[in-house]
């Protein structure tokens, strides 16, 4: 009988192993755009709920391996978003701006995909796996309603398409990452606080 009690906690323990392995799993494609000291050419297209585009964006995400990400949004207006110990800090020099917020209350906008780590898109987002596509769904109340991952032949994941409350689109469209060179490291370190915030103007002010 004690054998069989210990036989029955190996296969229970086993089981939740298996389980959270296979959840992991499922956001494997995460490290596939997450890689360290990589950088992914981005293009953000806005669509209304008769799916016509009426806005864009465009630009290169960053990533290192302390920790750090940045996304540089080039078009059509200049601005640069930073992560870094759970702060976003978002800055736009073209019109002397800045914004600093907690990750934990973030926008819940698309290119959150390109800056915040993969822990905490996994806490923040269910994940259903369907036939073609994956399926993010908040797992609180939240402005979204779905964010689908569709992926290639070749299992990387090239298109997000978020859908909100009001059934527009979002769609993120990330190219094929490549290593950062390391010549342009200099330029893309992330700033200390009081750097960015001399000389700018709060959106609240």
């Amino acid at each position: 009988m004690r054998y069989i009690s210990i036989l029955f906690i190996f296969i229970f323990h086993l089981n939740i192993y298996a389980d959270i392995n296979s959840k992991n799993n499922d956001w494997d494609f995460l490290t596939k755009l997450h890689k360290e000291d990589f950088t992914n050419k981005f293009e953000i297209k806005y669509l209304d709920d008769m799916k016509n585009e009426f806005d864009y964006q465009s630009g290169i995400a960053f990533w290192f391996k302390n920790g750090i990400s940045k996304t540089v949004i080039t078009k059509p207006l200049q601005h640069s978003i930073w992560y870094k110990d759970g702060i976003i800090t978002d800055y736009t020099p073209d019109i002397n701006q800045v914004s600093i917020n907690d990750a934990d209350h973030k926008s819940n906008l698309i290119f959150d995909l390109l800056i915040l780590p993969n822990e905490i898109l996994i806490n923040t987002y269910d994940i259903k796996k369907l036939d073609k596509r994956i399926k993010l769904i908040p797992k609180e109340k939240s402005l979204i309603k779905s964010i689908d991952v569709y992926i290639d032949s070749n299992h990387k994941p090239y298109r997000f398409v978020m859908i909100d409350k009001l059934n527009y689109q979002t769609m993120l469209t990330i190219y094929s990452p490549s290593k950062i060179n390391k010549n342009n490291m200099v330029a893309m370190e992330y700033p200390k606080t009081t750097e960015v915030i001399n000389h700018v103007r709060h959106p609240a002010i």
